[in-house]
């Protein structure tokens, strides 16, 4: 995603952070250097309530040889709504912002929200008349660990901005209805939730299915044969099939986006 909201958590199939990203290993940031992050998500995820602030700790919730990441940069989510497809499914560690609804199995008004009716219909549920239903993802990691998360207070001299806080209902998942609905450009190896039936142009279901290195070069030298394949002519891409999430869903990789840089 080259154009993420701040504080936007991506599973990424490789080992390194891209450039402007970092990994969600719980670790200490200073304020003076990331004052965009900190105003999402503030003291949440831990900080000496003075001079730093932690970041997210997923390690033990991502898949073998993969990796959550946070974004450091992007769009405010208070803005405008950053690039995006209707139905998308993004990871967002603050209330939702506008033009995304949360995915805690809510009922939605068809008539107010055609545009993503038209794309997962009753799926989830709702009568397909008057109501419909998004995926309900409240019980998928990662999730909050318990209840409602407190509010963050951001310290004395940093703008004092207050952080808004989904109630223990939602989720960290949310949906996309619009907004700036045009196409993302993703990282390559960047790993996302797709409705099982509507896999957008330059991704693939994880599914363990191998590649050919010839024709997918800048691919393997992402994921080598950290998910299988010999090294010599195949390679696999990471296999999810089996992962928990609710039906009507699946993880997608990239395999045609832009190359991650450091």
């Amino acid at each position: 995603m080259l154009a993420p909201y701040v504080g936007e958590v991506v599973l990424y199939a490789f080992n390194q952070a891209p450039h402007n990203w970092a990994q969600c290993t719980g670790q200490l940031m200073p304020l003076s250097q990331d004052i965009p992050l900190f105003s999402v998500i503030g003291f949440e995820f831990g900080g000496n309530g003075v001079s730093t602030f932690a970041l997210p700790d997923y390690r033990a919730l991502a898949p073998k040889g993969m990796q959550y990441c946070i974004a450091l940069q992007g769009v405010q989510p208070k803005d405008a709504p950053r690039p995006g497809n209707v139905g998308e499914i993004a990871l967002l560690p603050y209330a939702t912002p506008a033009t995304w609804i949360n995915c805690n199995g809510q009922l939605l008004q068809v008539a107010q929200y055609e545009s993503l009716f038209q794309l997962i219909g009753t799926s989830f549920g709702g009568d397909g008349q008057t109501w419909f239903r998004v995926p309900n993802l409240t019980m998928m990691a990662p999730s909050y660990p318990s209840g409602l998360p407190p509010m963050a207070q951001a310290q004395p001299g940093a703008s004092s901005k207050k952080v808004s806080r989904p109630a223990p209902t939602q989720s960290l998942y949310c949906i996309s209805n619009g907004g700036a609905n045009v196409p993302s450009t993703p990282l390559l190896c960047e790993v996302r939730l797709f409705p099982s039936w509507s896999t957008l142009a330059g991704w693939s279901a994880c599914k363990g299915q191998l590649l050919p290195i010839n024709a997918n070069q800048a691919l393997f030298s992402l994921l080598g044969t950290n998910f299988g394949g010999d090294g010599r002519t195949k390679f696999a891409l990471p296999n999810l099939s089996k992962a928990a999430v609710p039906a009507g869903l699946q993880y997608c990789i990239s395999v045609a986006g832009t190359y991650p840089t450091k």
